[in-house]
């Protein structure tokens, strides 16, 4: 595995993506000051293992979610008044105000932009079925500035194909949690009718000297 990874990094093949690059996401919070250089509005962000500072946190905001800081996949969970907090010490743990609006996932995959609206009563979409939730996947047509600032935003990571997490607030407002590297685009696709595969063709069919980047 360590071969294929250094030949990964030093091929002039078309890489999607280096390993290097994909790096960005073992970090939430150096990832999220990307973000907000792209343009994109953050929540409200507390990472800490002091359970005061999460109460005060909390107290700031009507509603507060919670997941891990690291590449790991977590359940992203709502923080309730009666929490035990105690636990907090034994690792820090990323709080976020929770934003109102519409769930929409982005995949950027070269030049092409694919945004899929996700309806779901539930935090956490991804997980909507485990807790008997309605969600509903289709396709969402972006305006010209927020699918420009997703490209700006791939590029500036480094990622020929990147997931993005948008919300929407009721105003328009967009707001970015994270961008996944390694995005399952397929589960997407499956769901909205949208042509990801296509693109993801056409852009290994044209190689490294592609002027998509």
């Amino acid at each position: 595995m360590d071969r294929i990874t250094d030949w990964l990094e030093v091929t002039g093949a078309l890489v999607v993506n280096r390993p290097s690059l994909m790096a960005t996401n073992y970090s939430k919070p150096g990832q999220l000051q990307v973000i907000a250089r792209a343009g994109f509005l953050v929540p409200d962000t507390l990472i800490t293992n002091d359970p005061d500072r999460v109460r005060a946190f909390a107290r700031e905001h009507a509603r507060v979610v919670f997941k891990s800081i690291s590449s790991v996949r977590s359940i992203v969970t709502e923080l309730t008044r009666d929490a035990d907090l105690s636990r907090v010490r034994w690792s820090p743990v990323q709080f976020q105000e929770f934003v109102e609006g519409l769930n929409v996932r982005v995949h950027v995959i070269g030049r092409d932009v694919f945004a899929t609206a996700i309806e779901t009563d539930t935090i956490d979409y991804r997980y909507a079925q485990r807790y008997g939730s309605h969600v509903r996947y289709a396709p969402h047509e972006l305006d010209s500035t927020v699918a420009d600032a997703c490209r700006h935003l791939a590029a500036e990571l480094g990622l020929m194909i990147a997931g993005l997490d948008l919300k929407f607030r009721a105003d328009g407002a967009p707001y970015c949690f994270e961008v996944n590297p390694s995005p399952a685009f397929s589960h997407y696709e499956d769901l909205a009718g949208q042509q990801m595969s296509d693109a993801v063709v056409d852009l290994l069919r044209e190689g490294p000297t592609s002027p998509r980047h």
